[in-house]
């Protein structure tokens, strides 16, 4: 069976940031249609409850869980929730460190990032099946090695691709 696997970051992992944790999360799903015209579906129902930052209702785009800021917005992210929960073959998984526990030892962050995120595939990643993984774009230092050549790498990816999360 193919999966798509659907990666994102939590965090950062410079050596300046404030944030103390770095997390990496993947969505596997195998079939990705029907759970998409069911997320639209709720978003849809609760487009206007939605505000930006100024007070202007707006339509839902990304969902995320640091801008609930009210109980208003709850049950549209509880809807969702349940539904993702109780889709087939849906399975979720996330890595979470503390950033004073990474040790550096002459690695760049985006070796680091390379490393965690093939840990994460290949602990998370069934090797009887195979998966594609679209992971959120990080913008790549020069002279470093690509994301898509080193994920590649692994048995069970046939695919790989960085989008912007929104996408």
């Amino acid at each position: 069976m193919n999966f798509f696997g659907f990666m994102d970051e939590s965090g950062n992992l410079n050596n300046d940031s404030s944030q103390p944790y770095f997390a990496l999360g993947l969505l596997r799903l195998y079939n990705t249609e029907e759970l998409l015209q069911k997320i639209i579906s709720i978003k849809a129902r609760h487009n206007g409850l939605l505000v930006d930052k100024y007070g202007k209702e707006c339509k839902v785009s990304e969902l995320k869980f640091s801008s609930l800021k009210t109980k208003k917005f709850l049950s549209m992210y509880e809807e969702i929730v349940k539904t993702c929960l109780s889709y087939q073959y849906f399975y979720f998984s996330v890595f979470v460190i503390e950033r004073s526990k990474i040790k550096q030892q002459n690695q760049s962050t985006w070796d680091i990032y390379l490393k965690f995120a093939k840990a994460h595939i290949r602990s998370n990643c069934d090797k009887k099946h195979s998966i594609a993984i679209l992971a959120d774009y990080l913008s790549r230092p020069k002279n470093k090695t690509s994301f898509i050549g080193e994920i590649q790498k692994i048995k069970q990816v046939f695919n790989a691709c960085m989008l912007e999360s929104d996408t």
